[in-house]
């Protein structure tokens, strides 16, 4: 009990120093020069690279004074489309060639020395990790969208160790790598040799080597993820134990042989020692990721155990490796992974403890994955928000090639091209071609794992490939039911807690009444997105920012949707074209096949349709040039005899496109979807008084770079006495018709 609470108050303490080591106000928002090491690189698309660095050190007000007006002389920033999400994992924000040191010096701030930073670059080339590079990036505080189920960046970002996020903006100098350490050199080593061996998956091969996915292409990340085999993409808890078993295997004999002291397990207690060593070195090398953690600190506590002759049960174990893992690595206790690896591990011991696994491997295997279907599928429902249904399949069809091949065909095929680069001529003309041939054989397989997948996935419909999403109390109660569906007790008390299982497949009801309706506004950043909700009916309007393949549809928008509501869709409104309303447009597509459609195309001015007694009217401006003035707006009426409700989604219109519709405007609406976003150039003051909404809302990023709300729109909507409530700092806001004076917010204070 005691350890418990250590590690408890160990954990609150790193999570509060970790909240407290972020970057002081004085080094946010101003162009601030570096000079930083280089630590992790990850490419994104063609041309931008996500880089984690670790600060040397920044200069002060000469040396920084010098510093921009050398760049600013030299070169001309460069200027992105401006559509985008104000979050880190968007494309890179580059400001104007004005470069801006702010209104404070940073002789009096802080220095950033040491501290770890997560930054966007625009560039052809790939930087390198290890290298020095000397630029000015423009940094904030870690910030995430907040919304219901959705996937929490600002948490990740924190339990990462992470003090600011940022974009770079001018590259003066990048240093090559000097001094290069231990476990980056071999890195560098496993990655050349395999860009060598002309394969096709040489980022899969080095991510289930070294751990690090940031150079595996985000459509492989898609396809393990959605098919629930997303845990064998990089080094996990069974590539360590399958690993281990190898080196035990390969170390007892030859120890056997040597006849170690006289102790009669003594080769074994040696074999044992070195595996575990070796599987702290792997943690290390992997940068102590949850799942070779675990495996480490088992291993050793077993070791420990065995070599003073002390019983332990296997839960002890499990139960003492938690918190030692807890102690030596805190913050991944706020990592989903953390969680889900002892969680496996906890349903595999909690069923074989009481039964016999299957003696041959396949049906051991078939078991295993059964079991892990059942019990894991409602902690994963509760962890991550959802679950694969085609996680049993998948990893029926991926666990034993990537265990017995793939696996055993990486590692020696990499040792016996390490052995190889020796200058002994017999030696490269025998071991060269068999680790080329192991490498293509390993590759070959990762294909064949993908080509299984992909058609797994594709024998489904998308929208039906998970269930969850449900609330904490079914979650949990799904988990009981897991908990005695597993038991060794007679097959109908089993068959019948199958029932509890099956409540993490059931959707969201919503509590509207007939004639009442809801909106929400989802926290997208910078860009818009809404759900509109009434009794039996869901439309949703804008899709949220995208950039190239990547949008916040399946990370935001869609878990917000299956968490408020039914699994479907009656309509989809698309506002305009730019990426910052449209960017998810292609998923949705995809995603609910097929769903009727209104855009700005399709936008027949006026035109109005009824569902569960709620009014909606589509309004189009005409005769005008611009995309955000043909925006395809929507304006949604209660039928109220008494004091009918209104709710109007203004997209990005200017006051040229305000003034057309304000003959088909109601005067005093209750909630009103600023519109673009509260720029300067919308919100006259003729549309704010003949509005005067009791509730507006702004679909902004934090601290955009555009200035939105600007200051004078904030002020137009405070004379009318407005409430006024910004997505950056509220997260996802929802109003709704049946309690007016009132809106729920997805964080309890504005930050």
């Amino acid at each position: 009990m005691g350890l418990l609470v250590l590690c408890c108050v160990h954990v609150a303490a790193a999570w509060i120093q970790a909240r407290k080591a972020t970057i002081p106000q004085c080094a946010a928002g101003v162009d601030l020069p570096i000079t930083a090491e280089i630590l992790k690189v990850a490419q994104r698309s063609e041309g931008r690279w996500v880089l984690d660095v670790r600060v040397n050190s920044h200069f002060h007000t000469q040396a920084q004074t010098q510093f921009l007006t050398q760049v600013q002389t030299s070169t001309q920033a460069q200027e992105l489309p401006r559509d985008h999400r104000n979050s880190d994992t968007g494309p890179a924000h580059f400001a104007s060639a004005h470069l801006n040191l702010g209104s404070q010096t940073m002789d009096n701030c802080p220095s950033l020395e040491g501290k770890k930073l997560r930054l966007q670059w625009q560039q052809a080339r790939g930087p390198k990790v290890g290298e020095k590079l000397r630029a000015i990036v423009r940094l904030k505080v870690p910030w995430g969208q907040s919304n219901p189920k959705a996937f929490s960046y600002e948490r990740w970002l924190f339990a990462s160790g992470y003090a600011a996020t940022g974009y770079v903006k001018h590259v003066h100098q990048l240093s090559p790598v000097q001094d290069e350490s231990l476990r980056h050199r071999w890195v560098h080593r496993i990655r050349w040799a395999l860009e060598q061996q002309a394969i096709v998956r040489p980022n899969v091969l080095q991510a289930l080597v070294t751990g690090d996915g940031g150079m595996v292409e985000p459509e492989v990340w898609d396809l393990y993820r959605r098919s629930g085999a997303i845990h064998l993409l990089v080094i996990s808890g069974l590539h360590v134990s399958v690993l281990a078993v190898m080196l035990l295997a390969l170390l007892q004999f030859p120890l056997r042989l040597l006849g170690f002291w006289q102790r009669r397990d003594g080769a074994t207690l040696l074999a044992a020692a070195l595996v575990v060593i070796g599987a702290f070195c792997l943690a290390w090398f992997t940068g102590f990721g949850s799942p070779v953690m675990r495996v480490a600190v088992m291993l050793s506590v077993l070791l420990v155990l065995h070599w003073e002759q002390r019983r332990a049960g296997l839960w002890s174990v499990l139960a003492l490796s938690l918190l030692l893992t807890t102690l030596m690595v805190p913050l991944q206790a706020f990592r989903s992974g953390f969680w889900l690896s002892y969680g496996a591990v906890a349903v595999l011991l909690w069923f074989y403890l009481s039964r016999r696994p299957g003696a041959a491997y396949l049906s051991g295997v078939l078991q295993a994955q059964g079991v892990l279907f059942v019990g894991l599928t409602p902690i994963t429902v509760l962890v991550l928000g959802e679950a694969a249904l085609l996680a049993m399949p998948a990893n029926y069809l991926a666990v034993p090639i990537l265990t017995l091949i793939t696996m055993p065909c990486l590692f020696l095929g990499l040792l016996a091209l390490a052995l190889a680069a020796n200058d002994n001529y017999l030696l490269v003309l025998i071991l060269k071609p068999v680790a080329q041939t192991l490498l293509r054989l390993a590759d070959f397989s990762v294909v064949l794992i993908e080509s299984l997948l992909d058609s797994l996935l594709n024998s489904v419909p998308l929208s039906s490939a998970s269930v969850g999403y449900v609330s904490a109390p079914i979650a949990v109660a799904a988990m009981v039911s897991a908990v005695i569906v597993l038991l060794p007790i007679r097959a109908y008390f089993r068959w019948s807690a199958c029932c509890g299982l099956l409540m993490i497949g059931l959707q969201v009801a919503p509590n509207i009444d007939f004639g009442q309706f809801c909106v929400r506004v989802v926290d997208v950043g910078q860009g818009s997105a809404a759900l509109v909700d009434t009794a039996q009916h869901r439309l949703l309007v804008d899709t949220g920012p995208g950039w190239g393949s990547n949008s916040l549809a399946a990370s935001q928008i869609l878990p917000t949707l299956r968490a408020t509501g039914k699994h479907s869709l009656d309509g989809l409104l698309l506002s305009h074209t730019d990426r910052d309303h449209a960017g998810g447009l292609d998923f949705f597509r995809r995603y609910f096949v097929p769903t009727p459609e209104l855009g700005p195309q399709r936008c027949p001015h006026r035109e109005t349709w009824q569902w569960d007694g709620v009014v909606f009217t589509v309004l189009q401006a005409t005769g005008l040039s611009t995309q955000n003035d043909l925006s395809c707006t929507l304006l949604v009426q209660t039928q109220t005899p008494n004091e009918p409700l209104a709710a109007f989604l203004s997209g990005d219109i200017s006051r040229l496109a305000e003034t057309q519709l304000l003959p088909h405007l109601p005067t005093d609406i209750a909630l009103l979807l600023a519109p673009h976003h509260g720029s300067a150039t919308s919100s006259s003051m003729p549309l704010v008084r003949q509005l005067s909404p009791t509730f507006v809302i702004y679909s902004a990023g934090k601290d955009s770079r555009y200035g939105h709300p600007h200051a004078r729109v904030v002020r137009r909507y405070r004379w009318e006495g407005s409430r006024q409530l910004n997505t950056a700092n509220s997260g996802a806001i929802q109003w709704c018709s049946s309690d007016p004076g009132d809106v729920t917010t997805q964080r309890d204070t504005d930050r």
